[in-house]
C-alpha cells in the first residue's frame, strides 16, 4: 500500500476490497494522518489480521503509530501501563478480538492501585481497543475510594518551610505559592518576566520523557496559558537573564519536601502550593472569584479547582 498527501492536506490510500466481473474493485481510504490512512487501509484490506494481534502487541503498535501525537508525559504514562500492568498481567496476550468487558473488569480488579491510576490505566486499553475494533464497547466498573485527606498549608508553615530552603527553591516555591506548576516554573526564563507589571507569561512546560529525559513542550490546554501577575518583591527576587530555575521539577520536589521535614510543620507537597493559592485566593482575605482563581491556576475547569484544591 502507498499513502498519498492530497492537497487538502489529508492523506489518502487506495486498497483492493474484492472483484467483480473480473476486475479488482477498489476503495479510496482518507485521513488527517499518513498513520491513520495505513492503519485504516490494513484494517479494510484485512481486519482479521489486526484482530489476531495480542493486547500487548496492540498497545504498543498504537504507541509506535500515534506517540508522536501525544504528550511525553502521556507516552510515559502508557509505556508504564503497556510494561507493568499488560505485559506483565495475562491479559497481554489475549488476542484483541476475544477481549470483552469481564475480561477488563477482572484485569482492572488484579491491579493495585488507586482508583484514579485503575482509570488512567483501563483508559489506555480502552482507546487501544478501539482504535482497532471499530464500534467497540465496554462496561467496566471501578469502585470509588475515600479521597486521601492532604493537608492545605497554613501561611505560618508555608513561611517556616520557605525560611529553610535554599535560594532556587525558595524562587520556584513562591512561584509555586501564585498557582504555578513545577514544571511551568522549571520551563521559565527571563523573557517570558514583564518586570514592569509584575506579571509572568507561562506559554510553556517542562515534562519527562520515557526515556527519562526533561525536554519543553507547549500545555495541554488552552487554559494552561496565561499571564501570573505577582508581587514587586517576588519579581525582583527573579534573574535577569537565563532560566528562572536551573534545576528540574524532579529536584524541586525533593528539595522541597527535604525543607519541610526540617521545619518540622505538618507534611505537605510543593503540588499543594497551589492547593493553597486556592484556598487562600477565595478566602475572605482575598475574595477573589472562582473563575479569576481558575484562570490564574490554569484549571481547564471549575469542577477541578472544586474537587481537588479547595479542601480548605
Amino acid at each position: 500500500m502507498k499513502a498519498e498527501k492530497l492537497p487538502s492536506g489529508n492523506w489518502r490510500v487506495r486498497v483492493t476490497v474484492g472483484m467483480k466481473d473480473g476486475k479488482p474493485v477498489r476503495r479510496s481510504i482518507t485521513a488527517k494522518t499518513r498513520q491513520e490512512a495505513m492503519r485504516m487501509a490494513a484494517l479494510y484490506e484485512g481486519p482479521d489480521t489486526a484482530l489476531e494481534m495480542s493486547l500487548a502487541e496492540a498497545c504498543r503498535e498504537y504507541l509506535d503509530t500515534r506517540g508522536k501525537e501525544l504528550s511525553p508525559s502521556t507516552v510515559r504514562g502508557y509505556m508504564g501501563t503497556l510494561r507493568t500492568c499488560v505485559e506483565a498481567d495475562p491479559i497481554g496476550s489475549v488476542k484483541i478480538a476475544k477481549i470483552k468487558s469481564p475480561q477488563l473488569q477482572a484485569w482492572i480488579s488484579r491491579i493495585h492501585g488507586r482508583a484514579k491510576t485503575k482509570r488512567n490505566h483501563l483508559g489506555f486499553v480502552v482507546t487501544v481497543l478501539k482504535y482497532y475494533i471499530e464500534g467497540a464497547s465496554f462496561r467496566v466498573r471501578i469502585a470509588d475510594e475515600m479521597q486521601e485527606e492532604l493537608h492545605v498549608p497554613t501561611m505560618d508553615e508555608v513561611n517556616r518551610v520557605l525560611s529553610i530552603c535554599d535560594d532556587e527553591t525558595r524562587r520556584a516555591a513562591l512561584l509555586g505559592i501564585f498557582g504555578m506548576r513545577r514544571g511551568e516554573i522549571c520551563a521559565l526564563a527571563a523573557e517570558d518576566l514583564d518586570r514592569k507589571n509584575c506579571l509572568i507569561r507561562i506559554s510553556k512546560s517542562v515534562a519527562k520523557t520515557d526515556a527519562g529525559e526533561w525536554i519543553l513542550k507547549t500545555p495541554k490546554t488552552r487554559s494552561s496559558v496565561r499571564w501570573i501577575e505577582v508581587t514587586p518583591a517576588v519579581m525582583a527576587m527573579l534573574p535577569e537573564d537565563g532560566p528562572v530555575v536551573s534545576v528540574s521539577p524532579d529536584q524541586i520536589t525533593n528539595r522541597f519536601a527535604r525543607a519541610v521535614r526540617k521545619a518540622g510543620v505538618e507534611h505537605f507537597r510543593f503540588h499543594d502550593l497551589r492547593a493553597f493559592f486556592a484556598s487562600v485566593s477565595v478566602s475572605s482575605v482575598v475574595n477573589a472569584s472562582e473563575r479569576t482563581v481558575q484562570d490564574i491556576g490554569g484549571w481547564a475547569t471549575n469542577n477541578v479547582l472544586k474537587r481537588h484544591y479547595e479542601r480548605s
